[in-house]
């Protein structure tokens, strides 16, 4: 393949938010994630030709947020609540209780956007504010920030660096898509990792953006290629002692591995020596 990539690092959301114990929303163990990968990348700089990293760059209304919904009292929805889209076209919680978009949002467009997403997705989660962008919460952590220096250092560019969750109207776990299906993919990010030969992924949170960002770039990429297209050689490693999930999700976790088990996607520790 013309100017293939030998050996791609993905890290998503290496954020304040997720990664630090005081972050909004800390995922267990992520610290020490965070720490290992940027010690396999810094062991292995001169054999990793390209770094990607992704960031959950989130507005302060965003969907995901409980600032977003207010109920007929004027009270948010609490974190870790899940909405869904009613037979009745009404949105309510887990509880039965009937929650709205904030009225600034403005609009029957609007409002028809947001039901169409929620029919879409089925289950909506509230999470804690995180990521808000020109935060702390949404910058890189340190570790990585100092591997990402030398890396630059030695290879004399720029890693890429990808924002996602910056449209207030619909979820965006994936750096390949948001999660109603309907916006474009970002084809940059699905042409890089086309091009190169072996793919590393990190990041947090295994559960959720680790998870719905390689499963939809491999869907992409792969799955759905056209007839037409050339032999695919998909060399994909998943570094699990690199990425943990959000506390309770183990059901997204499994899906996950048996997503790379049924399609070859290997796994492998930071300790590896490219």
């Amino acid at each position: 393949m013309k100017d293939a990539i030998e050996n791609t690092l993905v890290i998503i959301d290496p954020e304040y938010s997720f990664c630090d114990p005081k972050g909004e929303l800390f995922v267990p163990g992520a610290d020490e994630d965070m720490k290992r990968t940027a010690e396999f990348l810094a062991r292995n700089v001169a054999s990793i030709n390209e770094v990607i990293v992704t960031k959950d760059n989130h507005p302060r209304y965003h969907i995901g947020f409980p600032s977003f919904w207010h109920n007929r009292a004027g009270l948010e929805p609490m974190p870790f609540s899940v909405l869904s889209l009613m037979d009745d076209d009404t949105i309510c919680d887990q509880d039965g209780n009937e929650f709205f978009p904030i009225q600034s949002l403005g609009g029957e467009y609007t409002s028809s956007i947001i039901k169409r997403y929620l029919k879409t997705v089925k289950k909506h989660i509230i999470w804690p504010f995180h990521c808000v962008e020109h935060t702390i919460g949404s910058t890189i952590v340190e570790s990585i920030n100092e591997s990402l220096y030398l890396w630059e250092k030695i290879h004399n560019k720029k890693p890429v660096i990808l924002n996602k969750g910056e449209n207030q109207l619909v979820e965006e776990y994936s750096i390949v898509q948001p999660e109603d299906k309907v916006h474009d993919p970002n084809w940059f990010f699905l042409g890089l990792i086309k091009k190169s030969k072996t793919v590393y992924w990190a990041g947090e949170a295994l559960s959720h953006c680790v998870k719905k960002s390689l499963m939809d770039c491999y869907n992409f990429n792969y799955k759905n290629a056209p007839k037409h297209s050339p032999s695919i050689d998909c060399n994909w490693f998943l570094l699990k002692d690199c990425s943990s999930p959000v506390s309770g999700f183990n059901k997204e976790v499994q899906e996950l591995i048996d997503f790379c088990v049924s399609n070859e996607i290997n796994f492998t520790e930071s300790k590896l020596t490219l």
